[in-house]
């Protein structure tokens, strides 16, 4: 949750517009150095710039994609684990890896079931979905298998 100022500043840039553009917050921020917008912003441009290359580097990684073994849809190449991001500063795994082990493969299984609950709050309106959350909730009921 943001506070009630941030969420007060983001309203007022938005103002009668439909949509609220991140290049318009930033304006704004750089402008309104008190505000609490301005404090959540990275404004040191060599941190910054680091940053946006890592994240360059993450969507890049994204896009290479592998059919792996006894499937026929591409799937991302590197994962993400939860453990990696804990401790050892992240870094990403080979999905051929991450299925053969099951220990790894349960880790992301509560990754895509914490995603899905993620998705459920923000599209719960949505009564198209339903059947998507039913088979979330079928999933999480069964019983862990022992490791």
């Amino acid at each position: 949750m943001i506070s009630a100022q941030l969420r007060d500043e983001l309203d007022a840039i938005r103002g009668t517009k439909a949509t609220l553009k991140p290049d318009s917050m930033v304006k704004w921020a750089k402008r309104n150095t008190a505000s609490a917008l301005h404090n959540h912003l990275e404004w040191d441009d060599e941190t910054a710039g680091h940053e946006y290359r890592l994240n360059q580097c993450r969507r890049l990684m994204s896009l290479y994609v592998v059919v792996i073994p006894n499937t026929t849809e591409p799937v991302r190449a590197y994962v993400s684990l939860t453990r990696d991001r804990v401790r050892g500063g992240g870094g990403y795994r080979r999905i051929e890896a991450v299925m053969k082990n099951p220990d790894m493969r349960a880790e992301l299984l509560e990754q895509a079931l914490y995603e899905l609950d993620r998705m459920k709050v923000k599209y719960a309106t949505l009564v198209e979905l339903v059947g998507v959350w039913e088979a979330r909730d079928k999933i999480k009921r069964r019983p862990k298998k022992a490791g």
